[in-house]
């Protein structure tokens, strides 16, 4: 990993698949993958080797309901979001077609027109045990706090709060998402703080990393906990507040460009 310090702090080595929107997923060429092997190894296939979609479950569909029920203003973005539909057919909302559990959602807003979703964040989540990918940026969840449950899915890989109107401080939770290979927190207010970066120690499949606009004025061992992430590929910390630049890294993770 290649790390330059400048105003914008930022540490790019190569282009990551974990990018907005859900076509990069990597479940979904996992999903195929599991497709042929469950096809080996089970009667009634169909011909062409590939299952029907199952729908997804009822339990999953209520959670979903319940987050819906969080927002005052679902009217549009969340429109097919009804008991009448499959909740795998929803917007944003992904399904591994085999099990049909929930394992992506996808409600960040994707463009000027989009209404932006306000409210907060229903602990229904909970409930959907498989979600790998959550992506709720650009939204108005106005100042809260990034709930704590968020630290106990435990599966998810992917996680965007970025430009939320979240505000305080970063849960320690969210060392828990031991899985995680993108983080994005930024905003540009510096609405959310955090006090140390200790929980970082154990995210080692962690490859991308967006603070940026994050207050990070009050850590102290920033550098240390960063050299923490041994999968590091992608670094944004601007506008941070950082107030201690190293002039040399004699013991870190990485190399200067």
């Amino acid at each position: 990993m290649h790390l330059q310090l400048a105003e914008e702090f930022l540490v790019s080595e190569e282009s990551i698949p974990y990018k907005k929107g859900l076509q990069s997923i990597p479940y979904k060429k996992l999903a195929a993958m599991s497709i042929g092997v469950l096809c080996m190894g089970m009667l009634g296939c169909v011909q062409g080797g590939v299952l029907p979609d199952v729908g997804c479950k009822e339990g999953e569909q209520k959670a979903l309901l319940r987050f819906k029920q969080g927002f005052t203003n679902p009217s549009n973005r969340l429109s097919s979001w009804v008991v009448e539909e499959d909740c795998c057919k929803w917007r944003g909302v992904r399904c591994n077609n085999i099990t049909g559990h929930v394992v992506a959602l996808d409600l960040h807003s994707q463009s000027p027109s989009d209404e932006v979703l306000r409210g907060e964040l229903n602990d229904s989540l909970l409930d959907l045990p498989f979600l790998s990918y959550l992506d709720l940026s650009l939204n108005d969840f106005r100042q809260i706090q990034i709930p704590q449950f968020i630290g106990t899915l435990h599966n998810l890989e992917y996680l965007n709060l970025s430009h939320a109107n979240f505000r305080g401080m970063i849960p320690d939770h969210l060392g828990n998402l031991s899985r995680l290979h993108s983080l994005d927190l930024s905003g540009s207010d510096s609405s959310l703080k955090a006090k140390n970066l200790d929980w970082f120690h154990g995210h080692s499949s962690l490859k991308v990393l967006d603070l940026g606009g994050v207050d990070l004025y009050n850590v102290v061992n920033w550098l240390d906990a960063i050299n923490m992430l041994p999968s590091l590929r992608e670094l944004r910390l601007s506008g941070c507040r950082l107030k201690m630049l190293p002039t040399s890294l004699p013991y870190a993770n990485f190399t200067w460009p």
